[in-house]
């Protein structure tokens, strides 16, 4: 698994025993505690990446930085007003209105820039799941205890792997009959792995059954371009997917 082996593998985790080829092992006996793990890895790593990330669109991204910049002068005409009128106990009643207004002004102005950079984030948010093509397969990993029991009881012998790269390489060694790839994957995504499988001799004519968390029309017309025999999201039943792998197994 990309994510927890790839913590494993830190010297820290290394003077403390830890070996990072018994992750799947882990997995397969204790998913829960993986999960459990795995998200407060994520949590940390995600803590760091929001940091460093703001800090780089804060220094590279000109739309948010004229946002930040449109803020800056309502705070500074906000906070000047106001400490005139705390410090102004016998301003006059004609003047002490103005500052108000001023403080009212400011605030309506304040508020619509302030606006104006959370609508800049929400269009920017990729949603509620991060996506990155590492956790997507840990997910999976965790999902299915590092195996597929439906498939295993039909009596299919699985291989996994969990990066782009790996598959060909094992679709090479192995020759399979079918070939479940996902769509989001490190290294490669599903869509380039699924090209460079078409456009190999050895492999070329291996059925692929493509799955992936997405499931949009556009995601299944370009599989089915690409060459994918079959497709399906990942809010599959057993029987579905078992069924699928026979036939294409079968030819």
């Amino acid at each position: 698994m990309p994510g927890l082996s790839e913590a494993a593998s830190e010297p820290s985790m290394r003077q403390a025993g830890v070996d990072p080829t018994s992750v799947p092992d882990f997995v397969g006996r204790h998913p829960a505690w993986a999960a459990a793990l795995l998200a407060t890895l994520r949590l940390g790593r995600a803590q760091e990446q929001t940091v460093a990330a703001l800090s780089d669109r804060v220094a590279q991204d000109p739309v948010l930085s004229d946002a930040l910049h449109r803020v800056i002068p309502h705070v500074t005409a906000f906070r000047s007003t106001a400490e005139i009128i705390e410090a102004g106990d016998a301003l006059p009643t004609e003047m002490r209105a103005r500052f108000d207004a001023i403080i009212g002004e400011e605030s309506g102005k304040l508020a619509e820039a302030a606006q104006g950079i959370v609508r800049y984030f929400d269009a920017s948010e990729p949603g509620s799941t991060s996506g990155i093509p590492s956790e997507v397969v840990d997910d999976n990993f965790i999902a299915n205890a590092n195996h597929f029991p439906a498939l295993e009881r039909a009596g299919h012998i699985t291989r996994w792997v969990a990066d782009g790269k790996s598959v060909l390489d094992v679709a090479n060694e192995w020759q399979p009959d079918v070939l479940v790839l996902d769509l989001m994957l490190p290294s490669l995504s599903g869509f380039e792995v699924l090209k460079a499988v078409r456009s190999d001799p050895a492999i070329a004519g291996l059925p692929v059954l493509m799955r992936t968390a997405k499931g949009q029309e556009k995601d299944r017309r370009l599989a089915e371009d690409l060459g994918a025999k079959a497709f399906v999201t990942k809010l599959f039943s057993n029987t579905d997917v078992l069924s699928r792998v026979a036939a294409l197994a079968t030819g």
